[in-house]
């Protein structure tokens, strides 16, 4: 953006004596109108708006130039433009004459808001949640694990001195808020089938107080702290409505609604200067999408906020001077959530951490000197447990990262996915932790493998051609890919006995989260479908007759099934436990389904008899959780994926 360009229309605008409106510029090659969310159905104000694809916030006032300049990084322009400044200084208003007098002097020195920080750890437990800092700077709240329950901590930064102030709980915390003046603290947490309720407490400490009910995210206050906003959904019919309240949790009203079940709005913070509240909007086109929106918070009418697109936003927060928003994003699927600096309006992003940590949420302190964030690591190793024994199991690989899966092969070796570089690659390693070897370098994203029981091929999703698709490659070298299907939107591939089928699970129309069960000749040809209703991760029994798959019991429960593998009804429903990564696995004789529960915050696998219609401990783990596991194929030895996540606040100080 020309700095030079800035200021003659700053001078144009003055000289005319225009209305303060100054049209936004062209967006970059990077923010195209294809870049932008399809245009969706917005309620807002006196009626429905359209978010059109290609909108941007326009400058409004002189006051925002000046903002913008003061980010700009070419401070040495200043001292060209002092000839320009003398032209016109004597027709400008004494207001607008003293902020630039002062913006000339200071600019020298001036550093962009945290483009030098220095980071200090506040908790070391590893068990944060959510936190928020105070206006002043002065405290922290945090919500943190406490033996499979969660409590809120209240900590002042100085001293380091912490006391609990809502005892544990089972209970998930959202979010937490502190007012505007520095007395109550505001936490939102699910409760009744995960239903958001608000909660305030005064502080230091005293019972917490019940606001409201259906609140399902953190609240943002109005500068005035007499409102707040929040977002509710609505999960029969998938609707996302922004609210606004007074503080006491009456005078409810909606100030936009997303009927787009494609897209999603999370995250309010109301603007310093009161006119908007930003939210992240989040849709589906061939990948996941999110920018910033402003929604008017007179008319509800919904604007693109200009910057960066990135792969997903997890929050999101104002600097009070209005100059910048700090955004927690991904630029990718597998890129770390780091923090980043965007600049208002002119939207241009400066990352602020670069490092190989999620950064998942931000709060920031009034005057921009301090602001907190929750630093997630993980760290996995591979292991080997003979029979699931714990006592005998032994480490033969370590990894950074999340690992996308992992089976063993014809010929006794182990396959798995993880991080090499910037890109998922599969390699292949002995089960005594020698010959690790790569097979999927330079090929963009390879993840969920199986294999076939004949030991010839190794068959996984990728993207390397840009959509997400199943391949298969040679099991002893990774030679000769070949691609399997071609519609994208096909992930968790598992072969058939007698290894002419592949089956997987297909997400058909990717602005829809129904995926179904397929399958696709393992030589290539023409794809079947199998299911015509939400099925996931199939997982074909050893005989060929049946598969088991996530699936939906009702509208809002997930749950495990048995289908026949050519498709039809489920055949029977399981009480085995879903979550995100899990993936069941067959006994070699077809009799049981093994899987992963959690108790505690220690994973362990257990087998579900399916004649006898009960559940049994096979592993005795006493910590960390397992991401992925695989028998081999003579049942005696168990490969899995242990790890362990660590979430801490930090501070991160703004270094002038």
């Amino acid at each position: 953006k020309d700095l030079a360009e800035d200021l003659r229309k700053l001078r144009q605008q003055i000289a005319t004596n225009a209305p303060q409106e100054f049209s936004s510029q062209p967006m970059s090659s990077r923010q195209s109108a294809e870049d932008s969310p399809a245009p969706v159905a917005v309620d807002g104000g006196g009626g429905s708006t359209t978010l059109e694809r290609t909108k941007t916030l326009a400058v409004r006032t002189a006051e925002s130039i000046l903002s913008e300049i003061k980010e700009h990084p070419k401070a040495t322009a200043f001292a060209g433009m002092a000839a320009v400044f003398a032209i016109f200084f004597g027709f400008i208003s004494p207001s607008v004459r003293q902020k630039f007098s002062q913006l000339i002097s200071n600019h020298q020195s001036t550093v962009a808001p945290f483009q030098n920080i220095r980071m200090t750890p506040l908790t070391n437990a590893g068990q944060s949640v959510c936190a928020a800092i105070s206006p002043d700077g002065r405290f922290v709240t945090h919500a943190e694990k406490k033996d499979g329950m969660q409590q809120v901590v209240f900590t002042n930064i100085a001293t380091g001195a912490s006391s609990v102030i809502v005892p544990p709980l089972q209970f998930a915390y959202v979010g937490l808020t502190f007012s505007r003046d520095n007395n109550y603290l505001y936490f939102t947490r699910r409760e009744n089938n995960e239903t958001g309720v608000l909660y305030q407490v005064a502080l230091p400490a005293s019972p917490p107080r019940k606001i409201k009910d259906d609140v399902d995210t953190s609240i943002s206050f109005s500068p005035t702290g007499d409102r707040f906003a929040f977002i509710r959904v609505n999960k029969a019919t998938r609707e996302h409505s922004l609210m606004i309240v007074t503080v006491d949790g009456t005078e409810e009203r909606t100030l936009a609604t997303w009927r787009d079940a494609s897209n999603v709005i999370v995250g309010p913070t109301w603007s310093p200067d009161g006119h908007s509240i930003v939210c992240i909007s989040a849709w589906w086109d061939k990948d996941a999408r999110a920018n910033l929106i402003a929604f008017d918070v007179e008319s509800g009418r919904p604007e693109t906020v200009r910057g960066p697109q990135w792969f997903s936003i997890y929050h999101v927060a104002w600097l009070e001077n209005q100059s910048a928003l700090i955004v927690c994003a991904k630029e990718r699927a597998l890129s770390p959530i780091q923090l980043w600096r965007v600049s208002y309006p002119a939207g241009e992003s400066q990352r602020i951490t670069s490092d190989t940590t999620n950064y998942e949420s931000v709060s920031i302190a009034r005057d921009g000197t301090a602001m907190i964030s929750v630093q997630t690591r993980q760290e996995e190793k591979l292991w080997l447990a003979p029979g699931g024994d714990a006592q005998s199991a032994r480490s033969i690989a370590s990894m950074v990262g999340r690992v996308y899966g992992l089976n063993w092969t014809g010929n006794g070796k182990i396959v798995f996915s993880s991080m090499v570089g910037n890109n998922l690659s599969l390699s292949l390693i002995d089960p005594d932790g020698s010959n690790q070897t790569e097979l999927t370098a330079t090929a963009r994203d390879n993840f969920t493998p199986a294999t076939t029981p004949d030991g010839r091929f190794i068959v996984f999703a990728s993207n390397r051609n840009g959509s997400v698709n199943i391949w298969r490659i040679n099991a002893t070298d990774g030679s000769d890919p070949k691609q399997l299907t071609f519609t994208d939107g096909n992930s968790y591939p598992s072969c058939s006995p007698d290894g002419k089928w592949v089956v997987y699970d297909n997400q058909a129309n990717p602005t829809v989260s129904v995926f179904t069960v397929w399958k696709v000749p393992i030589d290539g040809g023409q794809a079947v479908q199998v299911t015509d209703k939400y099925t996931r991760m199939p997982m074909v029994s050893p005989d060929g007759e049946f598969m088991a798959c996530r699936n939906l019991v009702d509208e809002r429960t997930r749950g495990m099934a048995i289908f026949a593998f050519n498709g039809g009804a489920p055949v029977e429903q399981l009480p085995i436990p879903v979550m995100d990564w899990q993936r069941v696995q067959w006994t070699p004789d077809g009799r049981a389904l093994t899987y992963i529960a959690i108790d505690k915050g220690v994973s362990n696998i257990w087998s579900y008899d399916l004649g006898a219609r009960s559940s049994k401990q096979l592993t005795n783990f006493t910590t960390e959780l397992i991401y992925a596991y695989a028998w081999s194929l003579d049942f005696t030895q168990i490969a899995s994926l242990r790890g362990s996540e660590t979430r801490d606040v930090i501070v991160i100080n703004n270094q002038q």
